[in-house]
């Protein structure tokens, strides 16, 4: 048996990896952008953390219901926070936004970017060395 522990990565979970990954991926100009995201916690605390090492400026969208601890980690990390009622329509929140104040989009799992990032926990483990021998495989 393998336990990986994602949570002691920066920001408490994988997430840091497909926002890392994505972010460095993004040109010059889209940085220059500014990044959006839409959350309800754990990815816009990755997105703000991996923003803040890039110098980009990061506005996530949450719901008004959305945990004060993620709100409050989010900001921590440097995004601004725009709070939304749940029950709207989430694409049509986001369209307006970057229609109005710019920002390159970063969704949270539907990006080959975000999900290739993402995925580096399953590479990191599969090419650990066999020591001790029941770790990976």
């Amino acid at each position: 048996m393998l336990l990986k522990a994602e949570h002691l990565q920066k920001t408490g979970s994988f997430k840091a990896r497909g926002a890392s990954n994505k972010v460095a991926l993004l040109t010059g100009q889209e940085r220059a952008a500014g990044l959006h995201a839409m959350s309800s916690g754990t990815h816009a605390g990755a997105m703000a953390w991996a923003g803040r090492r890039a110098g980009c400026r990061v506005d996530v969208h949450m719901p008004c219901d959305a945990p004060a601890l993620k709100r409050r980690a989010a900001e921590a990390y440097g995004a601004t926070v725009h709070l939304f009622d749940r029950a709207g329509d989430r694409d049509a929140i986001a369209a307006a936004w970057r229609a109005e104040h710019g920002g390159t989009p970063v969704p949270p799992f539907d990006d080959l970017d975000v999900m290739a990032g993402q995925g580096t926990v399953a590479l990191g483990c599969s090419t650990r060395p066999r020591w001790p021998p029941w770790s990976c495989r």
